[in-house]
């Protein structure tokens, strides 16, 4: 029986056929200013990042004005969403101090 530390997970795969057909189809109706920003997050290439910013543009029907003037302040990324700066974020500045100080 081989030891914990010797035995590897095995890698799992984020996509399967029917996903990327499904992933592919719905790229055809993202706008062309959002589809390789699409096409990043749903293929997992995009940066955490990018990939909020992809789901907020879609959430708001693809304006980006939209993701400014969002009001759902109970979803989990309002405070991450993209095209606004968040004065009321706190600050991971391990010093304490605000960037702006």
């Amino acid at each position: 029986m081989p030891k914990l530390s010797e035995t590897k997970p095995k890698p799992v795969s984020m996509t399967t056929p029917t996903r990327d057909a499904k992933v592919k189809q719905k790229a055809k109706n993202v706008p062309q200013s959002a589809r390789f920003l699409y096409e990043q997050a749903a293929s997992g290439e995009a940066s955490g990042r990018e990939a909020i910013k992809v789901f907020c543009i879609e959430c708001m029907g693809y304006d980006r004005e939209a993701v400014k003037e969002c009001t759902s302040e109970t979803c989990p990324l309002w405070m991450y969403r993209p095209l606004v700066k968040h004065a009321h974020r706190k600050s991971r500045n391990p010093t304490g101090k605000n960037k702006d100080s």
